[in-house]
């Protein structure tokens, strides 16, 4: 049976039993057949899609001499990169023609049906009235979406473009073992495009796993500033929530920066520890001026922009913007944590390992951007087990 990150191909091979001695033997797989090559030296569609699955799989050569050693079947490496590049063309090109017709209107709708109130709204009620109906709104169930994007080795060498993955899932959870959950109803999105072509796949998707302009939506993200334009223009109804992970992180890196560069060890310690506590319980204001008082003692001005900041990343100055561009998205951890909800980003993290790393990052490669939305293509359709009913799909056709 040929197996692969994803599951196995049913490629069981069959079985008899001798009348006589009651023994049971395998016989040549007669489905095997179908992967050979034709008279002419075409490839058969069901070769076709077991050439893809290989090459969405693993490495083109190692895709080759797997199937090699499956069915004594000689394709070369680039022919079964060939194949992926035909094929990605034409899912690509009907998955568009199937988010065009829905995309639009139901973008419009949104906007049109979720912005105008939610101006009014703000104008009309005071800060106290709007935070008791925040928290009165998060009662129901919500369906999470998370947003991130990881770096892929480009051609030519030494450059690099980035790849963008979302989840869609709801809580609906089973325990595998100690420490690891199943969510039971997800769908990964992923493209190495533009934003507006991945939010357009993404809203796609969040709108056929249910999610409506009533839905209760909870958009996890790490702070970058893409995700939450997007998050904004797409789903203004959502609360935004920065990732727990991420922002404990940036805390600890901006600890050690201080401690090279004037604070002791023990002030700077005290100063994140203290920072993490406040940032828990959602006093980002807090935080915000804490930075700025010790900037000051330290004879560093606030920057204005990320250009003025000249320090590093990981610079107090850094990490004071960071704050400031996510205030709106920083919430009190703390009582979220109590009543059940996700805020950590742990979900898109293990999206970012299947949909990307397990084959476009690994040792060596590079990759074009068209050669690299091809794989995910594919490898987009396999994880969210519309594998079979595509080529389905393409039998009929």
């Amino acid at each position: 049976m040929l197996k692969t990150i994803f599951g196995q191909i049913d490629f069981t091979l069959p079985r008899r039993k001798c009348s006589h001695c009651r023994r049971t033997f395998s016989i040549i797989p007669q489905p095997l057949k179908l992967l050979k090559l034709s008279p002419n030296s075409n490839v058969t569609p069901e070769l076709r899609k077991v050439a893809i699955l290989c090459g969405t799989s693993w490495p083109f050569r190692q895709a080759a001499e797997v199937l090699r050693n499956l069915a004594s079947v000689e394709l070369s490496p680039a022919h079964i990169q060939w194949l992926c590049s035909k094929q990605a063309v034409a899912a690509k090109a009907q998955f568009k023609e199937k988010h065009d017709s829905a995309y639009w209107p139901a973008l419009i709708e949104t906007m049109e049906t979720l912005v105008e109130p939610l101006v009014e709204e703000a104008k009309r009620e005071t800060s106290e009235k709007t935070s008791h109906s925040k928290e009165q709104a998060w009662s129901a169930k919500p369906v999470y979406i998370g947003i991130d994007g990881t770096f892929i080795n480009a051609q030519p060498r030494k450059r690099f473009f980035e790849a963008k993955v979302g989840i869609v899932f709801t809580e609906q959870r089973i325990r595998v073992s100690q420490g690891r959950n199943l969510l039971l109803n997800k769908q990964y999105v992923g493209s190495c495009q533009s934003v507006s072509e991945f939010g357009q796949r993404l809203f796609c998707c969040a709108t056929e796993m249910g999610v409506k302009k009533e839905t209760q939506l909870i958009v996890l993200a790490d702070g970058a500033r893409w995700i939450s334009q997007l998050a904004k223009t797409q789903y203004p109804q959502a609360r935004l929530i920065l990732d727990w992970w991420h922002l404990k992180k940036r805390v600890g890196e901006t600890v050690d920066w201080l401690i090279h560069h004037g604070l002791g060890r023990k002030d700077a310690t005290n100063w994140g520890r203290q920072l993490r506590d406040w940032l828990w319980r959602g006093k980002a204001v807090a935080a915000l001026q804490s930075c700025r008082s010790l900037g000051q003692q330290l004879g560093l001005s606030p920057p204005a922009d990320k250009s003025q900041t000249k320090l590093g990343q990981t610079s107090l100055q850094s990490f004071y913007l960071y704050l400031r561009n996510n205030l709106d998205s920083i919430v009190d951890y703390q009582t979220y944590r109590r009543k059940g909800y996700f805020i950590s980003s742990v979900w898109v993290e293990k999206t970012i390992d299947l949909l990307i790393c397990r084959r476009l990052k690994l040792r060596g490669q590079n990759w074009s951007r068209q050669g690299a939305e091809n794989i995910v293509t594919f490898r987009q359709l396999i994880l969210n087990d519309h594998w079979k009913s595509y080529w389905q799909q393409q039998k009929a056709s």
